[in-house]
């Protein structure tokens, strides 16, 4: 009855408050990530509701400091991590940018390997939005690596890799790095105007994003995906 009894709440009760100290009456930690873990990997349940729900046990709950611990230690134990890490490796963009999220907002350092490997060998060359991403996970995981992957990216200073550092930058609200990018010669006939407000800028990086993510193949090349940036600029 205890599973039963967790996804019925997940999915018609819980609202996103954090009051889930309660459910240790109906259910132990191991129990409760056990039953997270299965959900993650065999449920149809959303997926994003699963891991907000895992994540604000952690963050955001009114559960104890100690409890709290004991929650995380058994993400540990029971290889929480591991079953992100492999969604990684998915083709659904939408599962692997919260996947990435997740893993940067349980704010443990030691988990920055995960997203640099990812970075490195699934990324870094291969998807723009899920390299732009996970160079901000990292970056909240104070991640030591992190600094090179963006020096690199300026070296790179290719339509590819300045695009990353747009998304970056704009996050960060990097005024004197963006208009370094858009005053390039290259960006002046991509853009009409290098002169973008704040909020602008957002809303043209935000709608590139959406037709990116709803063209992208996996079977792209960096090559493609400049291609793909300059025909949405035309």
């Amino acid at each position: 009855m205890k599973k039963e009894f967790l996804l019925d709440y997940l999915k018609n009760e819980y609202s996103f408050d954090c009051n889930l100290n309660f459910l240790f009456e109906e259910i132990t930690i191991s129990e409760l990530v056990s039953e997270i873990i299965d959900w993650i990997v065999n449920s149809k349940h959303d997926y994003v509701e699963i891991l907000t729900f895992a994540r604000d046990f952690y963050l955001g709950s009114d559960l104890s400091k100690n409890t709290k611990k004991e929650y995380y230690e058994e993400l540990k134990k029971q290889h929480f991590f591991k079953v992100l890490e492999n969604n990684l490796h998915c083709t659904d963009l939408e599962k692997i940018s919260y996947t990435i999220y997740t893993i940067g907002k349980f704010s443990d350092n030691k988990n920055s390997f995960i997203l640099e490997n990812a970075y490195e060998n699934n990324f870094k060359d291969k998807n723009l939005i899920l390299s732009y991403r996970c160079l901000s996970e990292l970056d909240w995981l104070e991640s030591k690596k992190n600094l090179l992957y963006i020096e690199d990216l300026k070296i790179e200073n290719s339509i590819y890799s300045n695009f990353i550092l747009l998304y970056l930058f704009e996050m960060y609200n990097k005024e004197k790095e963006i208009n370094k990018i858009l005053l390039k010669s290259e960006f002046k006939h991509i853009f009409q105007s290098n002169q973008f407000t704040e909020n602008e800028l957002y809303l043209n990086l935000m709608d590139l994003e959406t037709k990116y993510n709803k063209a992208y193949s996996f079977s792209w090349s960096k090559k493609d995906i400049e291609n793909f940036i300059l025909f949405f600029y035309k």
